[in-house]
């Protein structure tokens, strides 16, 4: 099974570094591949809540410095990164090793 471990948000971009707002604290290793993620609405005119939120893949990136809260990570394969996009973790759920 897939399981999301880190679950954080981009908070600047720089060119092809981005700063997330998950750091050691959160589980984040250097050499770490993260999804970056958007969401959006089906409709820029909807209500909010109205209309289901429509989650777009933007792109991979690799840690490349951790903080105890904090990340950087640089982009790997991405249509362009804004801040807010969401960063996730995916593990295979499997017996930890210690």
């Amino acid at each position: 099974a897939l399981v999301v471990d880190i679950d954080g948000l981009v908070a600047e971009v720089a060119g092809n570094s981005i700063t997330l707002n998950v750091g050691k604290k959160s589980g984040v290793k250097l050499g770490d591949k993260l999804t970056l993620l958007r969401e959006a609405h089906a409709s820029s005119e909807a209500q909010a809540g109205s209309l289901p939120l429509v989650v777009q893949h933007v792109g991979q990136a690799t840690v490349t410095e951790v903080a105890d809260v904090y990340s950087t990570a640089i982009i790997v394969d991405s249509a362009p990164v804004q801040v807010g996009d969401r960063v996730k973790r995916v593990a295979t759920s499997q017996s930890p090793t210690h």
